[in-house]
């Protein structure tokens, strides 16, 4: 090969391999634009991450909280929250995180949170009162005392307390398969005023004397007041906003329930008012163990549920409802002179101020001679709804999350 030749060779080669460097360029910079968009998207997205969550934990903190946040600077970018007004009390976080010229939104629903979603909550918990190996909750626990174990108890839900826990002996290891948390405050509310005035305005309302309830599973309920004759109509009709309060007086329920309905008995003059009788069975037209349903009871008492000392009774006892009980708890009438009467099959939650008797038990066969033993299962549904204006605890809870 001549020198003319060997020159062409090597400016064609130059050409080839000057091509192959101008795109290898053109490419390394393809891929840093791609990589600085990356992580342009990801610096917004944190942004909004971030600001929804101190835009929530503000508003756990102080529930009236609107103010929201504007042109904060985070991170090297921008943040700005606004919040909005929802229907049924909820409120909406809007978190914009923005990064040069990239922006994130997260959205995020809270609602106040329900004490129905508690399967048990104790204010008062007994000293003696202990959960012992062979016992199995489900769903949320909270008590503002300690919560005593003794054993291997389980807990399938979040279980929180005030005060922390006692064991007793020392090696006991309670199951706590929904996490357990200590140094939570949570009190009763001081009254049921928002249920008491939905009822006067869009439910029904009665004072000053007792009513008894029962419902149909075709959605009809027959009230009767006291002295006068019972009266049936469609349970839409009489409540409209599905609330019914007795106050001054006492309320006595039985039947199966096709619907959402919150019942409730109030009462200032001490325990003769404001107490709720269960008189029978009061059950959900569908059981939602079973099968989809969506009835849902609340059954609100200023002072006790008491289940009743009547034939029906002798029997077992099933209650598909969350309970509340502002000072008293779920009892039973004369219960240490009854006899055995099967069980308390709750299907929903129980929330009370202090736990009562229901039952008389042999310390030494474990057996129950007079009264009920208890089962409970916890309704799911309750987690994230709730009878109608069912007590609020004051906070707010995380509804929805969206990014």
């Amino acid at each position: 090969m001549g020198g003319k030749a060997s020159l062409i060779v090597v400016l064609g080669l130059s050409m080839v391999f000057g091509t192959i460097a101008l795109n290898l360029n053109e490419r390394g910079l393809e891929s840093d634009a791609n990589f600085v968009d990356h992580y342009c998207e990801h610096r917004a997205h944190d942004i909004a991450v971030s600001g929804a969550n101190m835009a929530a934990s503000r508003i756990y903190f102080d529930p009236l909280w609107m103010d929201g946040f504007s042109n904060i600077d985070l991170f090297g970018g921008e943040l700005d929250v606004t919040v909005t007004d929802l229907p049924q009390k909820r409120k909406s976080l809007e978190a914009v995180g923005t990064f040069f010229n990239h922006s994130s939104t997260v959205r995020v629903i809270l609602q106040p949170s329900s004490f129905a979603k508690f399967a048990f909550y104790v204010n008062l918990l007994p000293g003696n009162l202990y959960f012992v190996t062979k016992d199995t909750l489900w769903g949320p626990f909270h008590t503002q005392q300690k919560i005593n174990v003794s054993g291997s108890p389980v807990f399938h839900g979040k279980v929180t307390t005030k005060l922390g826990i006692k064991k007793n002996p020392a090696s006991s290891t309670p199951k706590f398969y929904g996490g357990y948390q200590s140094g939570v405050d949570i009190p009763l509310p001081a009254d049921v005023n928002p249920f008491r005035d939905a009822a006067m305005t869009g439910g029904k309302y009665w004072a000053n004397t007792d009513v008894s309830l029962e419902f149909h599973n075709n959605g009809n309920v027959t009230y009767t007041v006291q002295g006068k004759s019972p009266v049936t109509m469609a349970l839409t009709d009489l409540a409209p906003n599905g609330t019914i309060l007795v106050e001054k007086g006492d309320l006595r329920v039985k039947g199966t329930v096709k619907g959402k309905v919150t019942i409730g008995a109030i009462g200032s003059s001490g325990l003769g008012h404001g107490n709720v009788y269960l008189d029978d069975d009061i059950v959900y037209s569908k059981n939602p163990l079973h099968e989809p349903s969506t009835d849902m009871l609340g059954i609100i008492a200023e002072n006790n549920f008491i289940i009743t000392d009547n034939v029906p009774n002798k029997s077992d006892i099933n209650i598909h409802a969350s309970l509340f009980s502002l000072k008293g708890g779920l009892g039973a009438e004369n219960y240490q002179h009854i006899g055995p009467c099967g069980s308390i099959n709750l299907v929903g939650g129980l929330i009370e101020h202090q736990d009562q008797a229901t039952g008389v038990f042999n310390s030494s066969t474990g057996k129950v001679t007079s009264g009920y033993q208890s089962r409970w299962r916890y309704d799911e549904r309750l987690m994230v709804g709730s009878p109608p204006y069912f007590p609020t605890t004051g906070l707010y809870e995380i509804l929805s999350w969206l990014e």
